[in-house]
Parts: C-alpha cells; sequence; structure tokens
C-alpha cells in the first residue's frame, strides 16, 4: 500500500516537477564582440617582354635613302594586369661613334602602337622606322657602321 500524500506534499512535488521541466528548457548566454587581424601582401611590377624585328630589310641606310622598317611585340609577363602608357626607340651609338654620332645621322621614328592595359600574358604590337639623316656635310664615317638601338617600354 502506497502512502497517502496530503495536499502539502502534492504542493510541493508539483513544484519540484515544474522546476526540473522549465529548468530544462531555459538557458542563457553571453553576448561578447572580437575582431581578428590579417594582412595581404602586393606584389610589384614585372619588366615588359620587348621583341624588335626588322620587316622590311634594306640592304643598308644611306642618307636620304630608304627608311629601315620594324615591328615590336611587347608581351606582359606578370601574374596581373599592367598598363603599358609608351614606347620609345632609342638610339644608343653606331659602331663609330666617335666619328659618324647617332645622333646627327640618324632618326628613329615614333613607335606607332595603342597603349592601354594588358591582362597577364597578353600583348600588343607596334611599327617604326630608322633612316639616315642626309646632312650637308660627308657622311663617308657612318660608310659600313651597325646602328645601335633599343626600345624602352613604359
Amino acid at each position: 500500500m502506497l502512502p497517502r500524500l496530503t495536499r502539502k506534499k502534492y504542493l510541493v512535488a508539483a513544484t519540484a516537477v515544474a522546476v526540473v521541466a522549465t529548468g530544462g528548457i531555459a538557458f542563457a548566454y553571453w553576448t561578447s564582440t572580437g575582431s581578428g587581424n590579417g594582412t595581404a601582401t602586393t606584389g610589384t611590377s614585372t619588366p615588359w617582354q620587348v621583341v624588335v624585328t626588322d620587316t622590311a630589310p634594306v640592304t643598308a641606310l644611306t642618307p636620304g635613302g630608304p627608311s629601315d622598317d620594324y615591328s615590336v611585340a611587347v608581351t606582359n609577363n606578370s601574374d596581373g594586369h599592367q598598363s603599358l602608357n609608351g614606347l620609345a626607340v632609342v638610339l644608343d651609338s653606331t659602331s663609330n661613334e666617335a666619328n659618324c654620332p647617332v645622333a646627327a645621322n640618324y632618326t628613329a621614328s615614333s613607335v606607332a602602337f595603342t597603349a592601354g592595359d594588358l591582362a597577364a600574358g597578353g600583348s600588343t604590337t607596334g611599327t617604326f622606322t630608322i633612316s639616315m639623316n642626309n646632312l650637308a656635310t660627308s657622311q663617308d664615317p657612318c660608310k659600313d657602321v651597325t646602328v645601335n638601338f633599343h626600345v624602352a617600354a613604359s
């Protein structure tokens, strides 16, 4: 036989059951804030690959004679985009610079090309000419010389 529960004992038992039941579904939490730091590293520009080709070789430059035509191909060898803003032909010297100075005896045209953004691996081309000036003085020291030049990309 079970012991008889009084009204007071039922109330205590019911309260205990209610506390356990609601305690099982009640929860609490803390709020917080935080932050983290990181870094990213940028690269640098990569030199352009510049290839010059003599597209219409003349036998030899002569005073006031035909120009020599060249093409130039520029390639972006970097991993990202680079902006090609300029191409310039620089006449460096002749193989007889002391007697046939390049600046007085030869002229290079501007490079005809389209400036702009080149994606990684992208390329563009341009053209220019080199000619021998026709001076009022003898240019015999310029016979059989080599004209040294380069194309600067920026």
